[in-house]
């Protein structure tokens, strides 16, 4: 995943809605 920084980004951001 370390070629994919943009995937890691977003999986980021659903971690934290998630959150919600």
């Amino acid at each position: 995943m370390k070629r994919n920084p943009s995937l890691h980004s977003l999986k980021k951001s659903l971690q934290k809605l998630q959150e919600i």
